[in-house]
Formats: C-alpha cells, structure tokens, sequence
C-alpha cells in the first residue's frame, strides 16, 4: 500500500511541476509575442498599416 501512495504522490508532483512549467512556457511566449508587436508598432511604416485596418 505504501508502494502505491508513493508512486501516487510522485506523479502529482511530477504533473504539478511539468503543468508549471507549461504555463510558464506559455507566459514567455506571450511576453514575446507582446514585446515583438511593440517592436513593430513603434516602426514609422506601421501608422499606415493600422490606419488602414482600423486599429
């Protein structure tokens, strides 16, 4: 019985770990994809692009 609550214990650590370590993923990317588009519409041919598409 030991051997079961042990391994049941171990795999919620380990998926609690690997689901922290999706959203963190998942964070980085965002923060990337955001800091990418400030890049972009800092860029002085982006006033015409939003312009045109109404942003």
């Amino acid at each position: 019985m030991a051997k079961v609550q042990n391994e049941m214990a171990t795999r919620i650590t380990v998926d609690t770990v690997q689901a922290a370590n999706s959203m963190q993923a998942m964070h980085q990317a965002i923060s990337a994809n955001t800091n990418a588009w400030k890049a972009i519409k800092n860029q002085p041919f982006c006033d015409r692009i939003l312009s045109s598409t109404g942003e």
